[in-house]
C-alpha cells in the first residue's frame, strides 16, 4: 500500500512540475485527467465570440472561446499581495488559455487585489474574486466550491512567512485527499 502510494505522489508531483512549465496536455497525462476534461468544440461558441468581438467586447468573446478550464488562486488577508505573483499567475495560465478565479479569505477585499487583477481581466483571463470572511469556514467553502466547479485543474496557495496554522494545514489535507486536484505552492523568495 505504501509504495502504490508514493507512485500516485511521485505522479502527481511529476504533474505540478509539468504545469508550472506550461506542459499541461503532460501534466494531466499523469493525472489521468486527459480524457475527461476536454472541452467539446462548438461552432455556436465560435459565432458568438465573433459576434461579440465585432462589437468591440473582447473580453465576453475570449471568455466564449476559452478552454474551459480554470485555476484557483487561494489568497489569505494577512499574506501581503505582490505584482511579481500576479505575474507568475500570468505566466502560468496565459500559454493554457485558462483564466484564474481568486478565492480570498479576509473581512475586506484589498484595493490592490483589483489592481493586480486588471491585466489579467482585460485579457480575459480572470473570472473573479469570491470572498470568505471566516478562516474556519474556509477550507469547506473551498471543497465545495471545486466540487460546483469540476474544471478547476489545479490550485495554487501563497503562503504566509508564518508559521502554517492548524486550519490552514487542514485546507491542504482535506482538497488534497477529498477533491484529488493537485496545488502549486509558491514559497516566499528571500532577498539580500
Amino acid at each position: 500500500m505504501i509504495s502504490s502510494t508514493r507512485n500516485w505522489l511521485d505522479d502527481v508531483f511529476a504533474a505540478i512540475a509539468f504545469a508550472e512549465v506550461n506542459e499541461v496536455e503532460t501534466a494531466r497525462e499523469f493525472l489521468k485527467t486527459k480524457r475527461a476534461r476536454k472541452k467539446k468544440f462548438s461552432w455556436d461558441s465560435v459565432f458568438t465570440a465573433i459576434s461579440f468581438a465585432e462589437e468591440g467586447e473582447f473580453e465576453t468573446a475570449k471568455h466564449f472561446l476559452r478552454s474551459g478550464s480554470r485555476v484557483l488562486l487561494l489568497l489569505e488577508e494577512d499574506i501581503p499581495l505582490t505584482q511579481e505573483l500576479f505575474h507568475y499567475i500570468q505566466g502560468l495560465i496565459k500559454p493554457m488559455n485558462t483564466a484564474v478565479e481568486v478565492f480570498y479569505i479576509g473581512e475586506y477585499i484589498p484595493d490592490k487585489l483589483k489592481e493586480f487583477v486588471k491585466p489579467l481581466r482585460e485579457e480575459g483571463l480572470f473570472y473573479g474574486v469570491i470572498q470568505v470572511k471566516d478562516k474556519e469556514v474556509c477550507d469547506e467553502a473551498v471543497v465545495e466550491y471545486i466540487k460546483r466547479h469540476p474544471d478547476v485543474d489545479f490550485y495554487v496557495i501563497k503562503p504566509s512567512k508564518e508559521v502554517a496554522q492548524p486550519h490552514e494545514e487542514r485546507i491542504l489535507k482535506t482538497l488534497w485527499q477529498k477533491m484529488g486536484v493537485p496545488f502549486i505552492l509558491i514559497k516566499q523568495r528571500e532577498f539580500a
